[in-house]
């Protein structure tokens, strides 16, 4: 096979590792996708042979694919199958894989969780609000403008205040708190010149957007 000069040679297996790692590097759903493929990959035809090596297992294939069936949903109960060693063998690999596989999904759902969390107090997140009047970067007023926004609300008609500053999340909160009262303050944090950044804060549906001069902090 001729390569490309100056290029080393690649492997099949080192080219089907590379497309392997980015599948499961572009989601969460396509990393568990592939655990449940791998598992049922496994359980089912070990289930099968079980059931198929079974002298007391029903003649009928409808009836030996319902038993494979069964069996399959049984994989965690390690002493449910008896009989020959290769039987009590099959058996305890199918348990061990299916809790192979089970604890593994959770971890990749908890793992997707946290990070979800993390991105969600890194503010990060998209604001999806109507009307809200929308402050754009941060200065020695910021307090000083959100409380007169807070204070010029109506009674009854509470409009979200969304902040978005180049500072962390928690706190701007923690520094408006006092000032924004019970009112919904919601905080994004970001460059307000970037537009990616400034999308998540929906300036087109906003009733007012302030732009704050830049000064020191607050």
């Amino acid at each position: 096979m001729a390569h490309t000069k100056g290029r080393l040679p690649v492997s099949l297996r080192d080219r089907a590792r590379y497309r392997f790692d980015r599948t499961l590097a572009r989601s969460t759903g396509t990393l568990m996708g592939w655990l449940i493929l791998t598992c049922l990959a496994v359980v089912v035809p070990v289930s099968v042979l079980l059931v198929w090596t079974d002298p007391e297992s029903p003649d009928s294939v409808s009836g030996r694919l319902t038993a494979a069936w069964r069996t399959s949903a049984e994989t965690l109960r390690l002493g449910a199958i008896s009989g020959t060693p290769l039987r009590m063998v099959l058996s305890a690999l199918l348990g061990l894989v299916a809790l192979l596989c089970v604890s593994t999904l959770i971890g990749v759902i908890t793992n997707s969780l946290a990070e979800r969390m993390a991105e969600l107090s890194r503010g990060r997140s998209t604001v999806l609000e109507h009307g809200h009047v929308l402050v754009l970067g941060w200065s020695d007023q910021v307090t000083t403008v959100v409380g007169e926004l807070v204070a010029a609300q109506a009674p009854g008609r509470s409009r979200a205040i969304v902040l978005l500053a180049d500072r962390d999340k928690t706190g701007m909160e923690q520094a408006l708190a006092a000032r924004a009262g019970r009112a919904r303050l919601i905080c994004r944090s970001g460059p307000p010149s970037d537009p990616a950044v400034l999308a998540l804060v929906s300036p087109g549906t906003a009733s007012t957007v302030l732009v704050l001069p830049p000064g020191g902090p607050a």
